[in-house]
């Protein structure tokens, strides 16, 4: 259909947007093929109206939505009552009504129907649709390392809907090398170092005695591995960007040129620079509200021993159940096959993530709790599987972020119990009960987690799953040896609840770091 002005671009994007979210009604099916829908709609419509991409077209859309509603923003007079829209902290959308100078608590019911009050009720519902919608924008950028130019980020900070989303969240630039003039001088700490790299294409570098060696796997187009001095990390602002320089925010905003592209940053790239837990005390200490997790996001990097595998077994032997896995990762973009089970797919990158275990899917009911065996990467178009190295490092952190989250969530058996909040209360209050018999002081608990402050790093054990993360750093993989005595390991109570022992035993194994001698896991603390 021919396109004859923003107007009807405008008012198509809205109707797709409405489609796409009133197919979460149906099954995971109708969902996943109603959603392709509206992409190809999407891409079709970015193409005809002359559009770069559909993120483009996003963006231009969005922003006209937010122009179309400014005059709500200004007061307007029903009577003796003063109305107009507010944006409140965290890009939250509220109606203020006044009455002879005087804030009321909510619209009074005489002007409940008026026409401009209907209108303006619209428009709030509106804009919270758009902050969600933005959201998930930004954490699938973050993903998917989509690339946005200075100008449209600042165009970003221009919409009051999305302001305090974007201000948020730490950006990456994505070609450093490019912007070391923009960034002035005091970026060239940051850089430096970069342009030996590249012109020498010698990927080996020592710094100092801390950074140890940087190393770049370019399979698939993503660097992996260890620290890099060559991240480009900070904070959108309107004065300009905030840059990270060494430790600490810059204290002076850089002025980049509007083509300068810059990428949502990833947990790998600050853990891969080094500077992670100094992002996250800046983020704590000036109380930065992030629209999702990012600063504060699970990681989790691959193993030596992973490398050339095709299959990861982290999280073999889980037993989940079937809907709930589903209900909690279909808004991971998960969607389950009749043939090919639970998968997600990368177009972008043609890997298909698939998650392996012998279930019914689409079973009306959880008849038996399967057991997860792998997670296997394929070729979209092919269908080969794809060597672990060889997948870009944050797809699979994410991947396996999913998976921890399912296990975490939906997790069943008959001999292990569901991760429920009575079960964690229960392995709660009895490791809090078993500390003191080991003499252990330096481990402390929250909610759903023991927090262990250790000789070598400092530690997070899931009281649920049983997964272990560093502070400021991946997941520790530790597979549990079971044998047939499972669930009889001694501890200092009675319990045939094996993953009740097994979260026992990793808490007391890493309250003790200092004393492990295991090559597998003291490769993967001090990485």
């Amino acid at each position: 259909m021919p396109i004859e002005n923003e107007e009807q671009i405008k008012d198509r994007y809205m109707f797709l947007q409405k489609f796409k979210k009133e197919s979460r009604q149906f099954g995971a099916q109708r969902r996943a093929s109603e959603a392709a829908a509206v992409s190809t709609a999407m891409r079709n419509m970015a193409i005809n109206a002359g559009y770069q991409d559909v993120t483009r077209l996003t963006l231009r859309m969005e922003s006209l939505v937010v122009q179309g509603m400014t005059e709500y923003f200004r007061p307007h007079e029903i009577g003796e009552v003063t109305v107009w829209l507010e944006m409140e902290d965290g890009g939250k959308c509220a109606v203020i009504c006044e009455k002879n100078g005087k804030q009321l608590k909510s619209v009074p019911a005489k002007i409940k129907k008026d026409e401009y009050v209907l209108a303006l009720m619209d428009a709030k519902k509106q804009m919270a649709e758009q902050s969600r919608r933005t959201k998930a924008m930004l954490e699938d950028a973050m993903e998917s390392q989509e690339e946005y130019t200075w100008a449209e980020i600042r165009g970003m900070l221009e919409n009051p809907v999305i302001h305090d989303m974007v201000a948020a969240l730490v950006f990456k630039v994505a070609e450093p090398d490019g912007v070391k003039a923009e960034l002035d001088n005091a970026a060239d700490s940051i850089m430096s170092g970069a342009n030996e790299l590249y012109d020498s294409k010698n990927i080996d570098l020592r710094n100092n005695s801390d950074a140890g060696d940087v190393r770049l796997d370019n399979a698939r187009g993503e660097s992996a591995g260890v620290p890099s001095q060559n991240v480009v990390l900070g904070f959108a602002t309107e004065d300009g960007f905030n840059v990270f320089v060494e430790t600490t925010a810059g204290d002076e905003n850089k002025h980049l040129s509007d083509d300068t592209k810059l990428t949502v940053a990833h947990p790998f790239h600050m853990y891969t620079a080094g500077r992670w837990h100094d992002i996250q005390k800046y983020v704590f200490d000036n109380k930065i509200v992030q629209p999702f997790k990012q600063v504060f996001r699970e990681l989790y990097v691959k193993t030596e021993e992973e490398m050339n595998m095709e299959h990861s077994l982290r999280y073999a032997g889980n037993q989940i159940q079937p809907k709930k896995t589903l209900g909690c990762l279909k808004s991971r973009h998960w969607v389950a096959d009749i043939e090919d089970g639970l998968q997600k797919v990368y177009y972008k990158e043609n890997i298909v993530a698939q998650i392996y275990a012998l279930a019914d899917w689409f079973s009306p009911a959880d008849i038996e709790s399967p057991t997860l065996e792998w997670v296997v990467f394929s070729d979209r178009k092919t269908g080969k599987d794809i060597r672990i190295k060889d997948i870009p490092d944050i797809i699979f952190s994410e991947v396996m972020r999913d998976v921890d989250m399912a296990v975490s969530v939906a997790h069943a058996g008959g001999v292990d119990p569901e991760t429920s909040h009575s079960t964690v209360e229960m392995r709660k209050a009895i490791a809090e009960f078993t500390m003191p018999l080991f003499r252990m002081t330096n481990v402390t608990f929250t909610k759903n987690h023991a927090v262990i402050e250790g000789k070598r790093a400092n530690y997070t054990v899931h009281l649920g799953s049983g997964v272990v993360h560093q502070e400021a750093g991946p997941m520790i993989n530790v597979l549990p040896v079971h044998s047939q005595r499972r669930g009889r390991i001694f501890l200092p109570f009675v319990d045939d609840d094996p993953k009740t022992s097994e979260v026992l035993t990793k808490i007391l194994f890493f309250a003790e770091d200092n004393k492990i001698k295991d090559p597998y896991i003291l490769g993967q603390i001090e990485a």
